[in-house]
């Protein structure tokens, strides 16, 4: 190809070309690229819908020259128009290439494209643009229609204003009230959180503190008395939703600036593959209010791993889990919210709910929000179980080591297996029957008093996961808990057992 199509080029299209073609030389030759792109979809359960050649070891094909260098007859650089495609592309170019090369460089003084992903939606809408207005529209509205589902994928609960966010939807409801919402006592860290989203249109909020604190009930009063207009996406917490959630956000072109909440961000991971970094949340920051609600056990947990870490010769190695980059940027934005109310909180707490409700009689309100997810009674109930050693400790222990194996929740059949290994070692001369983990299942998910909580809770956004009561992991799981106890027993035949 000569130099005279380059001629036609605009300058985004000459900054795209020169990251693809800086790309192809780290990586020694566009089939590289290639190969990499093939490992990611395969890796991040891409490949629906692809053709096979986008299989790991699939077909090299021309697909990059054609991105790099255009074709017949316009020749002009060109982005992929499959969403997949798109991702695994800029993923792959964004980590061999992190910063701009010095040909973007000399195109861009002003800085306007510090980052491939930047050049890349400069190039894919000028091609959107150039399309037929029939065309065009009927593109769009393919697109808009995947991107609404991807959201709606995504979150726990439908994209409403603040002020429409339902609390019984996201499970805050409780037996005080035979599941329905408890009045709402103002806490002190409130004022913080509500000066920090009325100062901002777009920046971080990071809400810590330990399971039961009150921090989700407590963002969703103040933004409803803060934002009550903005939309406000709660997300479903768990591995590989971040990316897919930052690639939504750059592709909403005219979307204003509303509220993300990233609520259990803990079960987001800390995998720079595909959980939180620090990258990601910035980015997420610059376009929206971006909350993340995380529990004060894994903030901690995460510090440690940083401060434990061996250095060894393996970069690679330092890459893995939290990185500093992460935790500074989550302690610089922190707002915490602790289990016992203070003194005004309690005197407020006292006086509304001894109006409201007679089901407090006796109870400690200094730990509110245990009390209303009935936190006491559910240690109770395991711990009685655990001692008797029958059918519901078993299940108790297998819910607790899907806190290991399954972090975002376990699907009842998983739950089956680990309860049926447990049921071995409390009874060993007894033969397993499903209907006795049927009965003991309904009564690990049945909430007290019509309570959402439970001592397995279904997972936000899926009617098929369940997870332990976040409540009483700290007290049921110990520190050192290893699975030894699971060696020598595979976990995904679904043999019958004795």
């Amino acid at each position: 190809m000569t130099n005279e199509p380059e001629l036609n080029w605009t300058p985004a299209q000459y900054a795209y070309s020169a990251w693809l073609e800086a790309a192809s030389e780290t990586l020694q030759g566009p089939a590289a690229v290639i190969r990499a792109m093939q490992k990611f979809l395969t890796k991040n359960e891409l490949l629906h819908g692809l053709a096979l050649k986008w299989k790991v070891r699939g077909d090299v094909g021309n697909d990059f020259k054609q991105w790099k260098e255009g074709r017949k007859p316009s020749w002009k650089p060109t982005t992929p128009d499959n969403d997949a495609l798109q991702q695994a592309l800029i993923a792959v170019v964004s980590e061999v290439v992190p910063q701009p090369p010095e040909r973007v460089q000399r195109l861009d003084p002003d800085g306007r494209w510090g980052t491939f992903s930047t050049v890349f939606w400069a190039v894919h809408n000028a091609k959107d643009a150039s399309r037929t207005s029939t065309a065009k529209k009927t593109a769009a509205g393919a697109h808009s229609e995947v991107r609404a589902r991807k959201a709606r994928d995504l979150t726990a609960t439908a994209s409403v204003s603040a002020a429409e966010l339902d609390p019984k939807a996201l499970n805050l409801g409780s037996w005080m009230f035979d599941g329905g919402i408890p009045p709402y006592v103002a806490r002190t860290a409130d004022v913080q959180l509500a000066e920090r989203l009325t100062a901002i249109s777009t920046g971080l909020t990071v809400v810590v503190g330990p399971p039961k604190s009150g921090k989700s009930r407590s963002v969703l009063e103040t933004l409803a008395g803060t934002v009550p207009d903005a939309t406000v996406q709660w997300i479903n917490p768990a591995p590989g939703v971040l990316p897919a959630l930052v690639d939504l956000h750059r592709k909403e072109k005219n979307a204003g600036p509303g509220v993300v909440v990233l609520d259990d961000a803990q079960f987001l991971g800390v995998n720079p593959t595909d959980g939180l970094t620090a990258q990601r949340l910035t980015e997420l920051a610059s376009r929206s209010r971006l909350i993340v609600i995380v529990h004060e056990q894994d903030l901690g947990m995460w510090r440690n791993q940083i401060n434990n870490r061996t250095v060894t010769a393996d970069t690679d190695v330092s890459r893995i889990g939290a990185t500093p980059e992460l935790i500074e940027l989550l302690d610089e934005h922190r707002i915490d919210y602790q289990t016992v109310l203070d003194a005004s909180e309690l005197v407020t707490a006292t006086a509304l709910l001894d109006k409201v409700t007679s089901s407090v009689a006796g109870l400690d309100f200094t730990r509110l929000a245990e009390a209303l997810a009935s936190v006491d009674h559910f240690k109770s109930e395991a711990t009685k179980e655990l001692a008797a050693g029958g059918i519901r400790a078993a299940l108790i222990e297998a819910a607790i080591d899907a806190t290991i194996l399954y972090p975002t929740g376990a699907d009842i059949e998983q739950l089956e297996q680990l309860c049926k290994l447990h049921y071995r070692r409390f009874r060993p001369n007894l033969p397993w029957r499903t209907s006795q983990f049927d009965d003991a299942f309904d009564w690990a998910t049945t909430g007290y008093k019509e309570s959402p909580h439970a001592i397995l809770t279904r997972t936000l956004g899926s009617d098929q996961h369940y997870r332990l009561f976040d409540a009483l992991t700290p007290a049921l799981r110990t520190a050192d808990r290893v699975l030894h106890h699971l060696e020598g027993d595979c976990l995904n035949n679904g043999g019958s057992g004795p």
